[in-house]
């Protein structure tokens, strides 16, 4: 399978790596080893390590021209926030109304800016879309 995204953390100890098998895989930098996997229930377009908590966010879906053959909510277009650590996902987010195709976290680790490509309508028109997206997490 492809890798679609491949992210540096913040504080340059780990990469992430956003697959089409539908995973990311957090690896170690120094020898690429895999030490996490993160599984999704569609393509992985895109993933980000934040810089102050121990959260990895994915983006993705179904591509989108098989999208505008079948409902919006069957293309999984939701970002997902993992545990880094437990590899479990415990938040997720809509916004897009197409695949997310890439992803970052804002420095203060509270905003999640997504892009991707939202009304495809019938694969006639092709728009591109930017959602933030507002995370607060009760301590």
């Amino acid at each position: 399978y492809s890798i679609q995204d491949l992210q540096l953390s913040p504080n340059g100890e780990f990469l992430i790596s956003a697959s089409r098998d539908k995973t990311a895989a957090l690896l170690d930098v120094n020898d690429l080893k895999k030490l996490k996997q993160y599984k999704s229930e569609r393509p992985v377009n895109s993933a980000c390590i934040a810089p102050n908590r121990d959260h990895i966010c994915l983006g993705g879906g179904e591509d989108a021209m098989q999208v505008t053959q079948t409902s919006v909510s069957a293309g999984h277009f939701e970002a997902k926030i993992y545990h880094m650590v437990f590899e479990e996902e415990f938040a997720r987010f809509k916004g897009h109304f197409g695949p997310i195709n890439t992803m970052a976290w804002h420095p203060s680790g509270t905003i999640i800016a997504t892009g991707g490509e939202d009304g495809m309508g019938l694969g006639i028109e092709r728009k591109i879309s930017f959602f933030l997206g507002f995370w607060h997490e009760n301590r």
